[in-house]
């Protein structure tokens, strides 16, 4: 009603001013309408409008009217000012242009954590709200804070995402099996190539254990991911040994169905009797299709006609093993779930 008092909250649209002094507002408030807020003249002149100029957002409160002298209108809504503490403008809102992180990249070992620093776009950006995410919330976690907790050996991203404009910065993370961190070790590459490859996921989220022996179940279902699990046939499995629904069965079915190995008896495989190195190398050397070999090897305990002698001989000459000295193979030991993984890497990835 004119001549009521009322309220106008929006944002300034522009401003002019008579004799220094800001006299007239435009404001737009948050239905897109536009009105003019104008300061009488007979209002003290021993200070100004603060922080008034495009952008802010302003709340005026004064009486209702319209001007009609406005170019190009009808009417236009006015609100007349008695004082200028009724008009509380804020500081112009800056827009968000970008967001980046700390790291672009980071490593953590399963079960530490980290913090990541985003920054909003300008640093003067009205709105620094950021929403973070991640790919694989099975392997990391991430709290709206930017804190990264690694859950599980395997990679990710973890993602920030500016509230306004949408603009994003990402980290790839990288995390590691807490008993594999040293890279110096022969195993550190060929572990984490066999768990990106689907081959092995570890004993744990957080271990790999690579001193522990390598069990038979476990070496034939590292070679049947390398081979992509084929579709297998179990029914037909002569091996009483071998569970119904055992994590190993199909791959102990592939393995036998293409010679990679005939069990250690008509009806038994031994799937958790740890695997030997002659055992290891001569599955690998089947996988491989049994390529022909020439030459000798220099170690003294590979006896002549043992049904691991071309296969070691196949793994020495290749550089799939060098020994365990100059002069000893030691066919017999149990192998470990590091030199197993480094076998295989060896075989399918150099």
């Amino acid at each position: 009603m004119l001549g009521s008092l009322v309220t106008l909250k929006g944002t300034v649209e522009s401003v002019e001013k008579a004799n220094d002094l800001i006299q007239t507002i435009m404001v737009k408030d948050e239905a897109g309408n536009i009105a003019r807020v104008f300061i009488d003249g007979y209002i003290t002149t021993d200070r100004d409008v603060e922080n008034c100029e495009p952008g802010a957002a302003i709340s005026a409160t004064g009486l209702s009217s319209y001007d009609d002298t406005w170019p190009d209108t009808e009417y236009f809504a006015r609100i007349r000012i008695r004082s200028r503490d009724d008009i509380i403008c804020g500081s112009a809102e800056v827009p968000v242009t970008g967001i980046r992180l700390s790291r672009n990249e980071a490593v953590l070992a399963a079960g530490d954590e980290t913090v990541l620093d985003a920054v909003v776009l300008p640093l003067e950006a009205t709105n620094r709200n950021v929403i973070w995410t991640v790919d694989d919330e099975k392997i990391a976690s991430v709290d709206q804070n930017g804190k990264v907790t690694a859950l599980k050996a395997g990679k990710t991203v973890i993602t920030v995402t500016a509230e306004e404009g949408g603009y994003t910065a990402s980290c790839a993370l990288t995390v590691l099996f807490a008993d594999v961190q040293d890279s110096e070790k022969y195993y550190y590459e060929p572990v984490y190539w066999a768990l990106e490859n689907d081959i092995t996921t570890g004993t744990s989220d957080s271990e790999f254990l690579p001193e522990s022996k390598v069990t038979r179940g476990q070496i034939v279902t590292f070679l049947y991911r390398a081979a992509d699990e084929p579709e297998v046939d179990v029914s037909d499995l002569p091996f009483t040994d071998v569970k119904k629904g055992a994590y190993y069965e199909k791959a102990v079915a592939w393995a036998l169905e293409n010679n990679i190995t005939t069990g250690t008896s008509p009806t038994t495989f031994a799937p958790n009797e740890k695997c030997t190195r002659a055992q290891i190398v001569t599955f690998l050397y089947r996988f491989a299709d049994e390529p022909e070999v020439s030459g000798t090897t220099p170690f003294t305990d590979v006896k002549a006609g043992a049904y691991y002698e071309k296969p070691v001989l196949w793994a020495y000459t290749n550089d799939i093993t060098t020994g365990t000295s100059a002069t000893t193979f030691r066919p017999n030991s149990s192998c470990t779930r590091g030199q197993a993984v480094t076998f295989i890497y060896r075989v399918c990835a150099e």
